[in-house]
C-alpha cells in the first residue's frame, strides 16, 4: 500500500515536520519515512493533495483537532508547509500555530538561511507548476515556459516577508515551549558531509522522535539517498540563469543576511 493511501500507524509518538516551501522538508519527510515504524503524511492540508479531503475539513481550531485525530489513526507524523501570506489557512493564523503547538507533538522546524535561493526555487516551481518529482521532468517543463521578469524591489519585499514569517514561527515555538528541534537546510544537506556524519544525523533525528536507531547497513540501503542534496535539488546556478534579469536581482537583493544566488 502506498504512503498516499495510508498505512496503519505504529506506536511511535506524534510529530510534525514544519517549514516554508522549498526548504527540503519533503526530502526530510522521506528520510524519516524510510524507518519501519514511521508513517509521515506529506502535506495533508494542501488543497490539491488527497483530493483536498483533509483541507476541506478544517475551518477553525476545533475542526483542526478533529481532523488531526482522524489522521493520527493511520499516521504518526505529518509534514506541513505554509506560506508567509498564511496559505493554506489564510486569515487563520491560529490554525497554523496549533498545527505545531498541539499537545503531545514533537516538532522538527526546518528553516533556510539563504532565502534568496529559496525565493528563486519557489519562483521557478510556480512558473513550471511542478513541486515534487524528478529533476528531468522539472527541466523539461522549464524549457517549455517563458519566465516573466521580476522587479528586484518586489523580490526584496518578499525576502523581508519570508524572513519575518520564518522568525515569527521560530519565536512561537520557543514561546509555546514546543518540544522542537530547529534545523537549517544548509546544515542538513551539506554537500561535503561524510556518510558517517549523515548516518549520525539520521539517528539523531530518529532519537529525537523517539524511534529506534538504524544500523549503518539499513542507513545505506534506505536512508542515505534522501540526504544527498544532488538527488532531489532542481535549482542550481545554471538554472538560476534562466531567470530574466537575474544579475540585477543578485546585485540588488543579495546580501550576507538573506543569501546570494551565485556566491
Amino acid at each position: 500500500m502506498s504512503l498516499e493511501a495510508g498505512r496503519p500507524a505504529s506506536c511511535g509518538g506524534r510529530f510534525v515536520i514544519l517549514s516554508l516551501p522549498r526548504c527540503g522538508s519533503t526530502s526530510l519527510a522521506r528520510l524519516v519515512n524510510a524507518h519501519a515504524e514511521v508513517r509521515c503524511l506529506i502535506e495533508p492540508f494542501h488543497p490539491q493533495r488527497y483530493n483536498g479531503k483533509y483541507r476541506a475539513l478544517v475551518h477553525d481550531v476545533p475542526s483542526l483537532d478533529s481532523t488531526l485525530e482522524l489522521i493520527w489513526r493511520e499516521w504518526n507524523g505529518i509534514k506541513h508547509v505554509w506560506e508567509p501570506d498564511g496559505w493554506p489557512f489564510a486569515g487563520h493564523p491560529e490554525i497554523q500555530d496549533w498545527i505545531a503547538l498541539g499537545p503531545g507533538n514533537k516538532v522538527i522546524y526546518l528553516m533556510r538561511r539563504n532565502l534568496l535561493r529559496r525565493w528563486a526555487s519557489g519562483y521557478l516551481a510556480r512558473q513550471v507548476q511542478y513541486w515534487i518529482g524528478t529533476r528531468e521532468e522539472f527541466y523539461s517543463r522549464l524549457d517549455a515556459v517563458t519566465l516573466p521578469v521580476m522587479d528586484p524591489a518586489a523580490v526584496r519585499e518578499q525576502l523581508a516577508r519570508d524572513n519575518t514569517a520564518m522568525e515569527r514561527r521560530r519565536q512561537s515555538l520557543i514561546e509555546g515551549r514546543a518540544d522542537a528541534m530547529m534545523l537549517y537546510y544548509e546544515d542538513v544537506y551539506r554537500e561535503n558531509a561524510t556518510g558517517m556524519e549523515r548516518f549520525a544525523f539520521t539517528n539523531r533525528i530518529l532519537g529525537f522522535l523517539n524511534f529506534p536507531p538504524v544500523t549503518l547497513e539499513m542507513f545505506r540501503a534506505g536512508f542515505e539517498q534522501h540526504l544527498e542534496a544532488g538527488n532531489n535539488r532542481w535549482a542550481s546556478p545554471e538554472v538560476y540563469r534562466h531567470i530574466p534579469g537575474v544579475d540585477e536581482i543578485e546585485a540588488r537583493c543579495g546580501c550576507d543576511e538573506t543569501g546570494w544566488l551565485f556566491r
